[in-house]
């Protein structure tokens, strides 16, 4: 018997490590794509308002970002080149923020798999994000 608690507690301890790890690069994760997304957005306002040059621009990303030069150049030349609005960059921080709310109150709340999640939003295309969360929960418009 004691074998086997022996064993039990052993597995449960991997388990909880594998979790920890998990949870720590999740956080990780999401810090980067916000430290990202915060660096998108600066750049885009303050060049659209002309406080800041396309050089300076690419700086921004490579000293906050952690970008890789070219790659920041790229996302500049792109972001400036590619016609996007000055709040573009908010708008898509904002939505990304609203679809991981969202994915918490009914992945993370039980009502439903990651999977149906996924789809669901992936079946409703590009629609306002409260329309989504609508269909989704079943809620009358």
């Amino acid at each position: 018997m004691s074998g086997m608690i022996s064993s039990l507690r052993s597995r449960l301890t991997r388990i909880t490590t594998r979790n920890t790890v998990a949870n720590s690069l999740r956080s990780q994760l999401r810090t980067v794509w916000t430290r990202h997304r915060c660096a998108r957005i600066v750049f885009s306002l303050s060049y659209h308002s002309g406080k800041m040059s396309p050089q300076e621009c690419v700086d921004h990303l490579v000293d906050r970002a952690g970008h890789e030069r070219s790659a920041a150049a790229a996302e500049v030349r792109r972001s400036i080149m590619g016609g996007y609005s000055p709040l573009y960059q908010a708008a898509y921080m904002l939505g990304g923020l609203q679809l991981r709310d969202m994915h918490r109150e009914l992945v993370q709340g039980g009502k439903m798999s990651n999977r149906q999640f996924h789809d669901a939003i992936l079946h409703k295309h590009s629609i306002p994000i409260e329309l989504l969360r609508a269909y989704m929960t079943g809620q009358e418009l």
